[in-house]
């Protein structure tokens, strides 16, 4: 019988050479080896936290909130560090998506027959 834990630990250690992961992981060392960076790095991070908070409880963002957030995004864009990482971010979700369709593939095949779409 397969462990398919094995086969995720592998796929995990084989994700750790993507240029993906590669691209973020320098991205977060630059961060890191700046004052500024990362100071701007945990503000949006903490921001949005409080906004998650915020919009799991049903509450709007205030105009105080927008004001800040539009603050904040110009420091992110700003900044080249920051930005890097959002971007870099940005390919490891694309990655992680594709990763996610693939397993999942089995799941919606064993579905399509029986689905409204399926036109049977």
């Amino acid at each position: 019988m397969i462990n398919i834990y094995d086969t995720a630990n592998k796929l995990a250690s084989e994700f750790q050479e993507t240029d993906q992961f590669t691209n973020l992981k320098k991205a977060i060392a630059g961060v890191k080896e700046n004052e500024t960076s990362l100071a701007i790095y945990r503000e949006m991070e903490e921001f949005q936290k409080g906004i998650l908070e915020k919009q799991q409880n049903g509450q709007e963002m205030t105009d105080e909130e927008k004001a800040k957030y539009q603050e904040l995004n110009q420091k992110i864009q700003n900044d080249p560090h920051v930005k890097q990482v959002i971007m870099a971010e940005q390919g490891i979700y694309m990655l992680l998506d594709d990763i996610q369709k693939t397993i999942a593939k089995p799941i919606t095949d064993l579905y399509e027959d029986i689905s409204i779409h399926s036109g049977k």
